[in-house]
């Protein structure tokens, strides 16, 4: 592949590697060199790449001449670029929910997708965070809501803001991320730091873990047919289909369980920074649940069960006893019809 921007790598800024939730902290002047080498690195890699900024920024200066033989480039299929202030207006109108939706539609876009190997998100919040430092802040919550679990499919977010940033702000910001990275005014990477506190989270499924505010908008979408369908497949053969939380619980009572398996807990050939040599256990049905129902609680509780139950010494559900496999399958489906029958029922509606 040939490019202007590969001939001239030198003026490209070192690629960090992310993993989930991370901050990134430059010089203000060079914040546009970081999401010019960022958007390069995720083409290079098969990733869909979302840009959210209100900078005079143009992405067009990354002109590529490789081109796939319909003629049109791979890159602008990848790169969408959005200005950051129309999601902060929705954050001082309160409208939360209106958030999570968009950001999970696009998440599930890039699952679905057969030629995406991942989904990252970028925004910058140089002109934010002094300006509407409140919803930057109550934004940054939101992201941290969303990027808890990958379920094994790669889907970073990196958030940029300048080096001069307020050490209080700094402070608060820090605990909401999975790790920051400070680069200097010749772009090199200065400090690195990965938090503590982030781990494999696993919840409690007697531990009634929700956001209130979404109940109303998981019920009717969960109970809704015009959702993304999940298809069920055996081998490269469609075999079933559904749209709602109900059809999908009344088709997985009956799927075979070399397929339940396959979708409930394989194992990916991609880790979070889009390497292909750490395989990651994926679970379709966890991706499912959460970025096109929007059923954060359940897909957590399915994919905890799942890794909690097969325990250290086995990789895949796949190579687990049947009698493992059965028992899985079965509670599993006592999860769903339980929060089925929560939703269809519940005095939040």
């Amino acid at each position: 592949m040939n490019s202007d921007i590969l001939n001239n790598s030198h003026s490209v800024l070192e690629q960090p590697i992310i993993n989930g939730h991370e901050m990134l902290l430059f010089e203000a002047d060079i914040a546009w060199n970081a999401i010019k080498g960022w958007s390069l690195d995720q083409y290079l890699n098969q990733k869909k790449l979302l840009v959210y900024d209100d900078k005079t920024i143009n992405l067009s200066f990354i002109k590529f001449t490789d081109q796939k033989e319909s003629g049109d480039l791979l890159f602008h299929k990848i790169l969408n670029q959005y200005p950051i202030s129309k999601l902060l207006q929705l954050m001082n109108q309160n409208q939360l929910e209106k958030i999570r939706e968009i950001l999970r539609n696009y998440i599930w876009e890039a699952i679905k997708g057969d030629d995406i190997s991942g989904v990252c998100f970028l925004f910058n919040f140089e002109e934010h965070i002094v300006s509407n430092k409140p919803g930057v802040i109550n934004f940054e919550k939101i992201l941290k809501e969303l990027f808890q679990n990958r379920y094994g499919f790669p889907i970073d977010c990196c958030c940029l803001y300048p080096s001069s940033i307020d050490i209080l702000d700094f402070a608060e910001l820090v605990d909401l991320h999975d790790g920051y990275q400070i680069f200097d005014k010749y772009q090199q990477p200065r400090v690195k730091h990965r938090s503590s506190l982030i781990q494999s989270m696993t919840w409690d499924t007697n531990e009634a873990y929700e956001i209130k505010d979404s109940l109303p908008f998981i019920a009717k979408r969960a109970l809704s047919k015009s959702n993304a369908p999940f298809y069920f497949f055996k081998g490269n053969e469609i075999i079933g289909m559904a749209n709602d939380l109900v059809s999908f619980y009344e088709q997985l009572t009956e799927l075979p369980l070399d397929v339940f398996c396959f979708h409930c807990y394989r194992m990916s050939q991609s880790n979070l920074a889009g390497e292909r040599t750490s395989p990651s256990p994926r679970s379709d049905i966890a991706l499912w649940i959460e970025y096109s129902l929007g059923d954060m609680k359940l897909a957590h509780q399915i994919f905890d069960t799942i890794s909690l139950s097969i325990g250290d010494g086995i990789k895949t559900l796949e190579s687990a006893s049947k009698l493992t496999q059965s028992t899985i399958k079965s509670t599993i489906l006592e999860q769903i019809k339980s929060r089925i029958d929560y939703l269809s029922f519940g005095d939040f509606i």
